[in-house]
């Protein structure tokens, strides 16, 4: 069982549970963003061979509600593979996207409460976004793990994190920090590679390094979520993944 919350232990747990894992959650990715996969590389690409307009790199409304949507069904579908992993069994590829399925609305209700509330937090001077990310670090794990509704699933993370979310800060703060860097260095090198460059390839590349990035976030709260469990309820890895049996 885990005695005290540290950074390191659930970075580095997050990152080998990535590695050892990385092309079937890959294809998770790949599979449950083809939509969005799919809508993104034909605005690319329309851009590229239209004259005269320059490349945008924010996202247009229909990639935000298309991502909004698929990636909760990504993490609850790596939940179920990282649980798996903790307790030394493979998931395979069909489980984990049907675990992800089957807990889709429940998981895109709490995704999406979440992240206005973070929002909100984030409109009142930073700080309280800052509070609000913490306290609902663990939320989307509980809904999978727990089966619990909207209320109830934030108000587990609420309870879960109490105590630590200034650790949750520093886990959020580093993985964040290394996503801006490499989606960073990925736009700078488009940009110097000016005309050279195609659009469609920048878009490609971003697509899969964002996630990449949002599977490893969701294994990091996964791990949050059972050593925050292991701490407070003093329960072992095999009674948090039971509930997948």
């Amino acid at each position: 069982m885990v005695r005290e919350f540290r950074i390191g232990q659930v970075f580095g747990k997050s990152l080998s549970i990535l590695f050892a894992n990385f092309i079937p959650f890959l294809i998770i990715g790949v599979v449950v963003h083809l939509p969005l996969i799919a809508f993104s590389l034909y605005h690319a690409e329309k851009l590229q061979t239209s004259p005269g307009r320059d490349p945008d790199f924010s996202a247009t409304p229909i990639s935000l509600a298309l991502g909004l949507i698929l990636t909760p069904i990504q993490t609850a579908a790596v939940t179920f593979g990282v649980f798996q992993q903790l307790r030394g069994q493979r998931a395979s590829l069909g489980s984990c996207l049907s675990a992800g399925l089957s807990r889709m609305l429940p998981v895109i209700g709490v995704a999406i409460a979440s992240g206005v509330i973070i929002l909100g937090g984030y409109l009142l001077l930073i700080v309280p976004g800052i509070i609000f990310t913490c306290m609902l670090y663990v939320a989307v794990p509980a809904a999978v793990v727990e089966h619990t509704g909207l209320s109830q699933s934030l108000g587990r993370s609420r309870l879960l994190t109490l105590d630590n979310r200034l650790k949750i800060f520093g886990l959020v703060f580093l993985i964040g920090i290394i996503s801006v860097a490499i989606n960073g260095s990925l736009q700078v090198a488009f940009l110097v590679g000016g005309k050279s460059s195609s659009f469609t390839v920048y878009t490609a590349s971003s697509l899969l390094v964002n996630i990449v990035m949002g599977i490893w976030q969701s294994s990091a709260a996964c791990i949050a979520y059972y050593h925050l469990r292991s701490m407070k309820e003093s329960v072992d890895i095999e009674e948090v993944a039971s509930v997948f049996d």
